[in-house]
């Protein structure tokens, strides 16, 4: 494991080694990670239509969601 080393008093954040990279980057809420807010992340070529990431989550979730329920 790399050790890094700073000069003075700053510190670096607390980075979690309990999670995959997946979880990070979409789940977890980092002290340094900015808030989107309603802010688009994906812009449809076609209609000019913004989606935010809380419209990709609601799809996801609900697909989720649909599978689960046709494995019952």
């Amino acid at each position: 494991m790399t050790e890094l080393q700073t000069s003075g008093d700053f510190e670096l954040p607390h980075i979690p080694d309990n999670l995959t990279i997946a979880q990070f980057m979409l789940d977890y809420e980092h002290e340094v990670r900015p808030v989107r807010g309603n802010v688009p992340c994906l812009v449809d070529n076609q209609s000019g239509n913004h989606i935010t990431l809380e419209t990709v989550w609601i799809v996801l979730l609900s697909s989720v969601n649909c599978h689960i329920f046709s494995l019952i």
